[in-house]
């Protein structure tokens, strides 16, 4: 009973992963403005909405695909590949994340300040 409990909350802790993944973020601001590149020239919200869907369900499918992959992988390994596994992703996430802290101040020091509109300032 036990066992079976763990790969519950292994596939389900798998899916949260995947469904929540902050790269979701840079694929929309990618994949938004592909609409055009499919022919649509003025997207309306049915399009939008079809995008979204399409998108979501494609992610729900890949998050239990690839979480009961992985399942099956780890799941006749041993205890101590699978901690070797778990040790070299948590590694390579965070030189991920350490990575993307050095970009983000690289790019805020090299950015000019900015500087209110005309419009707004208070001079005539």
């Amino acid at each position: 009973m036990g066992d079976r409990r763990h790969r519950r909350k292994a596939l389900r802790s798998g899916v949260l992963l995947s469904l929540t993944n902050p790269q979701n973020v840079a694929y929309w601001a990618a994949m938004g403005s592909a609409l055009g590149a499919l022919g649509v020239r003025e997207p309306t919200a049915f399009d939008y909405t079809a995008f979204f869907v399409g998108f979501m369900l494609s992610s729900i499918v890949w998050a239990f695909l690839f979480a009961a992959f992985v399942d099956r992988v780890l799941g006749r390994a041993g205890v101590r590949w699978a901690h070797i596994t778990y040790r070299a992703c948590a590694i390579a996430f965070l030189a991920l994340a350490l990575s993307s802290l050095r970009e983000l101040w690289v790019s805020l020091q090299r950015s000019p300040p900015s500087h209110a509109p005309s419009a707004i300032s208070r001079e005539p």
